[in-house]
């Protein structure tokens, strides 16, 4: 059954312990919006951060984080809600996908049809001398990049588009 309770610092709402947020003067449910996978509501409360702190008592200070058990962001039920400290938070699961998604091979695909296979989106970001942010996948890069003139070991990555490598296309 669900249960709502009212949400700490934000009056005139409530959390429910399935992960729902209702504005208590009118018993609306919020629209949940999706940020990096997490649910907000347009109040920029991280979901599953209410629902802890309105169902799940705290065991200590020092575990301030909110962990997915699942690792799924959007699975915002109690039950699958714990505090956790931060060190606790980088052994779940999700940071290990994170990391692991990191190391997926990269595949740069000039206009001229020249393809470079990269193991990762850093080692493509080193080649061609940026961050590896600014490695966007589908993007064909227009204007010529500015570090080039001040690396000389770097790429120019005009005319490139970078695509995801699936599985099945690693060799």
């Amino acid at each position: 059954m669900e249960e709502f309770r009212p949400i700490k610092d934000l009056p005139g709402y409530s959390v429910s312990n399935k992960g729902r947020v209702r504005k208590d003067s009118t018993g609306q449910i919020m629209v949940l919006s999706k940020n990096g996978g997490y649910c907000r509501i347009t109040i920029s409360k991280h979901v599953h951060r209410l629902v802890a702190e309105a169902f799940i008592e705290k065991p200590h200070e020092s575990k301030a984080w909110v962990d997915h058990i699942d690792g799924n962001r959007s699975n915002n039920d109690v039950s699958n809600l714990r505090w956790v400290t931060p060190s606790e938070n980088c052994l779940a699961y999700g940071y290990h996908s994170r990391i692991k998604n990191k190391r997926r091979p990269v595949k740069a695909v000039h206009t001229d049809g020249q393809e470079i296979l990269f193991e990762s989106r850093q080692q493509a970001a080193e080649y061609f001398g940026c961050s590896d942010s600014e490695i966007v996948y589908g993007k064909t890069y227009q204007k010529h990049s500015p570090k080039v003139r001040s690396n000389p070991n770097a790429h120019d990555k005009k005319g490139w588009r970078f695509e995801k490598v699936k599985d099945e296309d690693i060799v």
